[in-house]
C-alpha cells in the first residue's frame, strides 16, 4: 500500500490540504469505512486530473459523483455490483477521458480492489490491486498531475453548492486549474496496465 509520500515524486506536492476527514465523513454517512490509502490520497490529490487522462473524486465532488453516476451505473447490466450509496456497494471514484468508470469494490476480509466498467468494450474488468497500488501503476510514466483543461469554469462547487476558489498546482503548473470533473471514462492504456498488473 502506497502513501502520499510515494506519490510526491510523480504527482508533485498535494493540491489539497488534508481533506481526508471530509471523505471519511461522507463514507460514514453511507455506513462504510473506505480504504485508508484512498482516503489519504484522495484527501491530498482528489478532484483533479492526472496526466489529462484519469479524473478522480475528492472531498469536494465525491458525494455528488456517487449520487449521480453511481445510481446510473448501478442500473447497468454491465456493472455486477451494487454501487454506493446502496449498502454494501462499490465506490465509483473516478473515470478516464475515454468513458471508463473506476470503482473500488469491497471484498471479503475488509479489503477493496480496483475494478472498471470499460466503456469501449462494454464490459467489467476486475483487478486484485488496492487503490494506491493500482494508481501508482496506472499513471502514465513521467506525467505530472495536471488541471482540467476542458474550458470549464476555473472554480469548483462544493456539494452544498457554494463556489470554491480554484486550486493552483505549483509554480511550474501555474496555468493549470483543478476544476469540475469531466463526465468521461478508462482507455486501453490503463486497461492494459491493469491487465498486466493482474498477471
Amino acid at each position: 500500500m502506497k502513501t502520499v509520500s510515494d506519490f510526491v515524486p510523480v504527482l508533485g506536492l498535494p493540491v489539497r490540504q488534508n481533506e481526508g476527514h471530509v471523505i471519511e465523513e461522507i463514507a460514514s454517512s453511507w455506513s462504510v469505512a473506505l480504504p485508508a490509502d484512498f482516503v489519504e490520497i484522495a484527501g491530498a490529490y482528489g478532484d483533479a486530473v492526472i496526466a489529462d487522462y484519469i479524473y478522480f473524486c475528492g472531498a469536494r465532488t465525491l458525494r455528488e459523483y456517487v449520487d449521480g453516476m453511481g445510481r446510473l451505473l448501478e442500473a447497468s447490466r454491465t456493472v455486477p455490483h451494487a454501487v454506493l450509496p446502496t449498502h454494501g456497494g462499490a465506490l465509483v471514484w473516478g473515470n478516464t477521458i475515454e468513458g471508463d468508470q473506476l470503482f473500488l469494490v469491497p471484498r471479503e476480509g475488509g479489503s477493496w480492489t480496483v475494478s472498471a466498467f470499460r466503456r469501449g468494450w462494454a464490459d467489467w474488468h476486475d483487478t486484485d490491486l488496492g487503490f494506491s497500488d493500482w494508481l501508482h501503476l496506472a499513471r502514465p510514466a513521467g506525467r505530472p498531475l495536471t488541471g482540467c483543461r476542458s474550458g470549464t469554469s476555473s472554480r469548483t462547487r462544493s456539494t452544498s453548492g457554494s463556489s470554491l476558489p480554484p486550486v493552483r498546482m505549483g509554480s511550474t503548473q501555474s496555468s493549470a486549474v483543478v476544476c469540475c470533473p469531466k463526465l468521461t471514462f478508462i482507455g486501453q492504456q490503463v486497461a492494459e496496465r491493469m491487465s498486466t498488473a493482474r498477471r
